[in-house]
């Protein structure tokens, strides 16, 4: 028995290595009949990954026709991972994940597995898109006018993805409307009472280096007052960071960077506009908190490709995330 085990596990191998997908599932089916152990499999492959059932779920679904553009390449990617980053770009938000949990930038952004929609995320989105558009209105349109332009964009950039059930659609749609309505008066206020402040930049791709390494990112607003910049990023999360977060949150201090490189010139201030909340956090630039964020993304980096990706569970990590259900270190 353990020799047929043996060459079954060669012949798939091989036929991988040679994309006779066919094939692949021809053995891989005789394989779980004889079987159960799929570990065996992912380990002779040299896999690092925990489980292989998504993979046998992709082939099962392919068989069924429930699955689209699955061809099977992905299998072998997925089996020939080569984490090269001589030449690589970090984004933020890979930082940020990898802070938070690297087995699941492992996951996220070197095997890349697909993730069902979120409702907020796509939420984000929508509101972003409108915030951007309506911004060219202010200088010759009442707030009236305004709004109703924008709740008339809201409607055509909505993306209607990952909601549970219309009546959360519904619900998320109206809080959209409040969240729009608040940061008309908002920016009025804000044009109002500085009257030079100006936006320069909206959606303002960047690339950066620190130490040879590449960042990438978008900065949503950056503003100009008198001879100072300011940073702004719109959020539509349920929670915010105080003063005191801000001092190390690697976004805004790469968007700091970013506008550095831009313009020659550190912002005077960076800062989060909390759009449910309504409510603007922000705090002067530090270059001495520049400093410890710098070292920070640097040693992410160098983690990242000594490959280290083991997983810092925790009960609430784990219950949001997306690979709980594939993740061996997933808090239980």
């Amino acid at each position: 028995l353990y020799l047929i085990q043996f060459y079954l596990l060669k012949y798939i191998n091989y036929y991988l290595l040679n994309e006779n997908f066919s094939l692949v599932e021809k053995e891989f089916n005789l394989y779980k009949k004889l079987f159960s152990n799929k570990k065996d499999l992912s380990s002779y492959l040299n896999c690092t990954h925990p489980k292989f059932d998504y993979y046998v779920k992709k082939i099962e679904e392919s068989k069924n026709g429930e699955s689209e553009n699955w061809n099977g390449k992905e299998l072998l990617n997925f089996f020939d991972v080569k984490n090269d980053f001589s030449n690589h770009t970090y984004s933020v938000s890979q930082l940020k994940t990898y802070e938070s949990c690297p087995r699941k930038y492992l996951f996220q952004y070197i095997y890349k597995i697909p993730t069902i929609p979120k409702h907020y995320f796509d939420f984000g989105t929508s509101i972003h898109k409108v915030l951007e558009e309506i911004t060219n209105l202010f200088d010759s349109n009442s707030q009236e006018e305004i709004f109703i332009k924008a709740i008339n964009l809201l409607h055509r950039v909505w993306i209607s993805k990952g909601y549970e059930s219309a009546e959360q659609e519904r619900e998320y749609f109206e809080k959209g409307v409040s969240i729009i309505r608040s940061f008309i008066y908002r920016e009025f206020e804000l044009r109002k009472n500085e009257k030079d402040r100006r936006i320069i930049e909206k959606e303002r791709e960047f690339n950066i280096e620190i130490n040879g390494k590449k960042i990438y990112g978008i900065i949503d607003r950056i503003d100009k007052t008198n001879e100072n910049f300011e940073i702004l990023d719109y959020k539509t999360s349920n929670s915010m960071e105080t003063k005191f977060q801000l001092e190390t949150n690697i976004q805004l201090l790469v968007y700091a960077m970013a506008v550095k490189d831009i313009y020659k010139q550190f912002p005077k201030k960076i800062g989060l506009w909390y759009l449910i909340f309504d409510k603007i956090v922000s705090i002067d630039f530090s270059f001495e908190n520049l400093k410890k964020v710098e070292d920070r993304i640097l040693k992410i980096i160098t983690e990242i490709e000594q490959n280290k990706f083991d997983a810092t569970p925790s009960k609430f990590s784990c219950s949001n995330c997306d690979f709980k259900d594939i993740c061996d270190r997933a808090f239980k």
